[in-house]
């Protein structure tokens, strides 16, 4: 059954934490989630692992413990103004100061500054988790939050940004995608293609030119259709992996030592329910070579 639960995230958070993996951006938006409602009488929070493994759409512990320490050496920065609009200082914290688990509970803090900003009352998008746990690839999760927040406004699109602060925007070394061909066909293209693909709204980029060069670009963003919205949980009928069919070929007998470390690796960039059906047939062929059985399972 999908989660029909969403989390009202701060702006600032969608802008500035780009740099991480979808994963950690996925259990980010789960610990504010759990913590809105008493987060202003409270500094620690606790839930459940099993929750946020739900929320965010994975099965294995050790990718969420290393997704949650890598929140804690996360930082955000921002610049702090007075009640008249000028500048007063500037900021930096990182997104959660501590977090422990034992015994199925995960515990934490944010740091500070990061608590105070969630309660303050800045701009914020309305993420549905019954969404972002289909998108897999970081730069379509930080487009999809990013767009999320302009369905329904006045102009339906982001607003004009020159490349290099798209660059900044997502998260991208100096140097990373150097010319825009490469930029638009690796990051842009493919975020667009997913997100279209299995979200709720659909976006499309319009690009400004100078000189012939694109020098800024922006998305328009719109709703999905109820047909569309539908076609996001339609489960692949039949899985083929490359890196399985070589795992196969190589698997030792001790075949049940190495297997979910094996299966981790090589599903990094596939979606959940595809993930649980790759795993089923991948144990039955693991065991079925074991047991020279594998004619049965690899015809």
């Amino acid at each position: 059954m999908e989660l029909d639960l969403k989390v009202t995230k701060p702006h600032l958070f969608i802008e500035t934490s780009n740099a991480v993996a979808s994963k950690q951006k996925k259990a980010f938006s789960a610990l504010i989630y759990n913590a809105l409602k008493t987060i202003k009488d409270q500094e620690k929070f606790s839930m459940p692992v099993s929750e946020i493994s739900h929320l965010i759409g994975t099965s294995n512990d050790q990718r969420l413990k290393n997704a949650l320490e890598d929140l804690c050496g996360t930082a955000v920065s921002w610049n702090v103004f007075d009640s008249k609009g000028l500048p007063k200082g500037w900021r930096a914290a990182s997104l959660v100061s501590d977090v422990w688990i034992k015994d199925g509970i995960c515990t934490y803090k944010f740091s500070e500054g990061v608590r105070e900003l969630i309660i303050g009352g800045y701009k914020y998008a309305s993420l549905d988790f019954a969404v972002m746990r289909h998108i897999m690839g970081k730069h379509a999760l930080a487009l999809w939050e990013y767009c999320s927040e302009f369905i329904g406004s006045q102009s339906g699109s982001t607003g004009w940004r020159t490349v290099k602060q798209w660059h900044n925007f997502f998260g991208l070394k100096d140097g990373e995608y150097p010319t825009f061909f490469e930029f638009n066909r690796s990051v842009i293209r493919k975020a667009i293609d997913e997100i279209n693909k299995v979200s709720d709204i659909r976006i499309k980029a319009e690009y400004k030119r100078k000189n012939r060069v694109v020098s800024e670009l922006r998305f328009f963003v719109d709703r999905a259709s109820d047909s569309e919205k539908k076609q996001i949980n339609v489960k692949p009928k039949k899985i083929k992996i490359p890196e399985f069919e070589k795992w196969f070929q190589d698997q030792p007998k001790n075949w049940k030592n190495v297997f979910d470390a094996d299966f981790e690796n090589s599903c990094d960039v596939v979606d959940e329910p595809t993930r649980a059906e790759i795993y089923r047939e991948a144990k039955r062929r693991a065991h079925a070579k074991a047991t020279h059985q594998e004619d049965k399972f690899l015809s």
